[in-house]
């Protein structure tokens, strides 16, 4: 994850560089000739600091990747659909999709899952079951699908449901970079159980917890 996070900073900063040098150039060919000298160093200087200024900012802020989390709860099973943000989304399929047809095969699905999604396991999955004691960690999930719709890559897959009668599952990233958002319509509960979410986002922070009862 935090190499996949590095790729996005770095993807950012060159495009905000590249829109700065295309301004700087546009604006320095209005300038007299003699300057040219001047106006190169000053448009050198001036890269270099939009692009310190765009990664400290882009360090700064969190998170960077923002997931839609649904979740529907089954007799056995509890199964989890991220959606990614458009941002990422695009930049997870230009790995993936090698083939650029905006559509994942079987191949491309095995190779994402192993390089991306399993890699996920060291964060948890973002997922922290809680039984009222302990908070516990998950290093495995089933039934992995990914698929790309809407300009949106999403992730399926589930988890062995708790067997006890109230639990919580918690959603976040220790390192805020990454935002799961789980809201009241999110939730999908086969009787005899019952869901409610709560949780606190902000520009900085998002956290989610989805209580489960039988």
């Amino acid at each position: 994850m935090k190499r996949f996070l590095k790729r996005v900073l770095a993807k950012l900063s060159r495009m905000r560089l590249k829109q700065s040098y295309v301004n700087t150039e546009f604006l320095s060919a209005q300038k007299p000739r003699t300057s040219v000298a001047f106006a190169s160093c000053k448009r050198s200087f001036t890269r270099s600091l939009i692009l310190f200024i765009g990664t400290v900012s882009l360090l700064s802020a969190h998170p960077h990747v923002f997931i839609d989390t649904r979740i529907s709860v089954e007799q056995e099973k509890i199964w989890i659909l991220w959606t990614f943000d458009e941002m990422t989304s695009s930049i997870l399929m230009q790995d993936y999709d090698k083939n650029r047809d905006k559509i994942l095969d079987e191949k491309e699905i095995a190779f994402l899952k192993k390089d991306h999604f399993d890699t996920i396991a060291n964060y948890s999955f973002f997922m922290h079951p809680f039984d009222g004691k302990e908070e516990k960690t998950i290093t495995q999930v089933d039934d992995f699908m990914a698929s790309f719709e809407d300009s949106k890559l999403r992730y399926l897959f589930s988890i062995p449901r708790p067997k006890i009668p109230k639990y919580e599952l918690r959603f976040y990233d220790g390192e805020m970079y990454v935002a799961m958002i789980v809201k009241p319509e999110f939730l999908t509960c086969q009787k005899p159980f019952t869901c409610q979410t709560r949780g606190y986002d902000a520009d900085f922070y998002y956290g989610y917890q989805v209580i489960i009862r039988q």
